[in-house]
Parts: structure tokens; sequence; C-alpha cells
């Protein structure tokens, strides 16, 4: 069920093959005595059992009280599996944040999911996903860009502080490994 199709029909998304009407599943979900509908992920990708989820939404849209319990739920149970990327854009152009939901149990958190807002255009966003790829492939690669301004963004991906030491050694030149070393050791 699209709730404004309107704004569906203006941005159809990549592949659209057509709607799918799901109101005769209505009597099992025991509608209309819960408000339970069907759902939809904007974009999915997988690498190596580790998904990145996206959730578009419009400007100053926020995500409907049943998806977010279910999308928090998703990264809950995927237990570092599953990350969700929120936008609230339509449009690569028009990015300037992104909330990234991950698994991150703490006291404080009942749920387990840590959501923190990033700032930065479509090519941060694409800089982000790149490392998201690179700590899904689990494979030394040297990414298509460098991070040395940001090893904040790289390194959050990382939960091993060893292993994100030597990822982020990993994209430096020689002298700029050796000025990390140095200000790591003290000197």
């Amino acid at each position: 069920m699209i709730r404004n199709v309107n704004a569906f029909e203006a941005v159809l998304p990549a592949g659209f093959d057509g709607l799918f009407h799901w109101d005769f599943l209505d009597p099992a979900w025991q509608r209309p005595k819960t408000k339970i509908t069907p759902m939809d992920i904007d974009a999915v990708v997988e690498r190596n059992g580790v998904f990145l989820m996206f959730e578009t939404k419009s400007a100053g849209a926020l995500i409907p009280p049943g998806q977010h319990i279910s999308l928090s739920r998703l990264v809950r149970l995927g237990r570092g599996a599953i990350t969700v990327i929120s936008l609230q854009t339509k449009h690569a152009a028009d990015i300037t944040k992104w909330e990234v939901w991950r698994y991150e149990p703490r006291r404080d958190d009942p749920d387990g999911v840590d959501r923190r807002w990033y700032f930065g255009n479509a090519v941060s966003l694409l800089e982000f996903c790149g490392q998201w790829f690179v700590h899904a492939s689990d494979v030394r690669v040297p990414p298509l860009y460098s991070r040395i301004d940001r090893p904040d963004l790289f390194a959050s991906l990382i939960s091993n502080p060893v292993e994100r030491a030597t990822v982020y050694l990993h994209e430096l030149t020689d002298i700029e490994r050796a000025y990390v070393l140095d200000r790591f050791r003290g000197a």
C-alpha cells in the first residue's frame, strides 16, 4: 500500500516493473483491528552475509512508527550484520545528511540500535558506502578514494581497534604512515 501515490510516481525506483497490491492480505494481519501493513525497503546491498539497507523519505518526512520498529528489530536481529541508512531525500543531488543505524548493545539503550547522523553530500555517502563495502568484503583492497581527512568515518565501521589501525594505515603512503605511527607512539 503506497501512502502517497503521486510522490511515489514522481520518483520511480530503479528497475521499477509495476505495482503489487497487497491489500488482499489485510485479513491475515487482522486489519482493521491492527495497523499492520506490508512495508518495503528502498534498497539492499549484501556482501558476504553483511547487509546495507537504505530507506528514503521525502525531505522532512519521518519513518512511520511501524517501519521504525521493524527496521530497528532487523538491525538488532542482525547483530552487526545489518546496517540501515535513512535518507530524507529522494534525489542524490539533495543529500545533506543521513542517519546510520547499527547494532551496538549498551546498557542504556534497550533496543541495541545506535543511530547517528552523518553530514555530507552524495559524494560523502558514496565514500561511506565504499568503506562499508571494504569492511563487508573483509579484504585489504585500497579504496577508490582516500579518507585521510576523515579517519572517523572509516574507523567507525570497524570495531576492533587493532584491525581499525591496520586498515587505516593500509591507505597511507610510507611518509604518512611514519607520521601516524610516530604520533601513535607519542613522538
